[in-house]
């Protein structure tokens, strides 16, 4: 930890309150700059488990770069009560459907597509979100995502296991530290499916009938995507990764209205097989090709090549015969 103090900072306005923490928008006193400073309750400052999350996600959360993600400024521990702060974000931010404007179905597209972005960057160094909300999702304009609380509430449910040592890491739930990992990712995507879902239902989504109204066939796409994306009964339909996800959100919006184009899970191919739909395209019209001239069969319907070399095979069968009679009279 820091030799930083909760003194250093100026709050301003509560942002979040709860009986485990509370978010402050504040300045820093060192630097000036607006931050967003989350503090912790004592009492939650003492577990073991939500010490050792806290710690062990710190190090990496501080390498964790991307434009849709707030950076992670720094951390302390201040009277028994362990806090941290990360860049205020964007001005003028709000949650998503809170912005003024409805949201279109290619707005829930665009802001999915964003969010996968993010946690692929965060997958890809071992780290999950673990509590994907509207309150952790926040908006710039009308859809620039910045994702806050990166690990919060998965240190906050760590702290409330009780195992015998205290330890909080992955594999401590009696499965493999691959298959908690898995879990972690399945639940980061069932997350955001299900807030891609609540925006569709409840923020507001544009008139269909308005004059800017989305093709009901995207909608349609979408919520079944998001079904199967949420469909815990059934993990062989939901993606496996981030970037899955995000492909198949960019895939509704290149597809457009009355196009055709399916989904990848519904492609009859291996769940498993990672063939963009580029590849798959190209194969089509390659497929829907006339045959070369040199494929085709010859006007004659007879293979030439065998009419060419039929004078010479014969020359040969004299030759070896008159060979034969040669070696009988000597």
């Amino acid at each position: 930890m820091s030799d930083d103090s909760l003194t250093d900072f100026e709050t301003l306005e509560k942002l979040h309150s709860d009986d485990q923490r509370t978010v402050w928008n504040a300045v820093s006193r060192n630097t000036g700059r607006r931050v967003r400073l989350t503090i912790f309750a004592p009492a939650v400052s003492a577990t073991a488990g939500f010490r050792r999350a806290f710690k062990t996600d710190r190090v990496m959360l501080k390498t964790l770069r991307h434009r849709s993600i707030v950076d992670y400024q720094g951390d302390g521990e201040s009277d028994g009560q362990l806090f941290f702060w990360t860049d205020a974000g964007p001005e003028a931010e709000s949650e998503p459907g809170g912005s003024g404007r409805p949201l279109s179905v290619e707005d829930v597209i665009e802001i999915g597509w964003q969010v996968c972005s993010a946690l692929q960057q965060a997958h890809n160094l071992g780290l999950s979100h673990g509590g994907l909300n509207r309150e952790s999702v926040l908006l710039a304009g009308q859809t620039e995502v910045s994702l806050v609380d990166f690990g919060v509430l998965r240190w906050l449910k760590a702290g409330r296991r009780e195992f015998p040592d205290g330890g909080v890491s992955r594999g401590s739930s009696g499965g493999s530290w691959t298959s908690d990992w898995r879990r972690e990712v399945r639940a980061d995507l069932r997350d955001l499916a299900g807030l891609l879902q609540d925006l569709l239902n409840h923020a507001g989504v544009a008139d269909s009938a308005g004059p800017h109204r989305s093709p009901p066939a995207l909608e349609g796409s979408l919520r079944r995507l998001l079904e199967r994306s949420v469909a815990a009964e059934d993990e062989s339909v939901q993606p496996v990764s981030a970037r899955e996800m995000q492909g198949r959100l960019g895939e509704l919006l290149i597809g457009g209205e009355g196009d055709q184009m399916q989904l990848v899970d519904q492609r009859e191919h291996l769940p498993t097989s990672r063939r963009s739909i580029v590849d798959e395209l190209f194969d089509d019209a390659a497929n829907s090709q006339p045959p070369s001239k040199r494929d085709e069969p010859s006007a004659g319907g007879g293979d030439s090549s065998v009419t060419q070399f039929l004078p010479i095979l014969v020359g040969v069968i004299l030759l070896l015969i008159l060979l034969v009679i040669a070696v009988q009279l000597l």
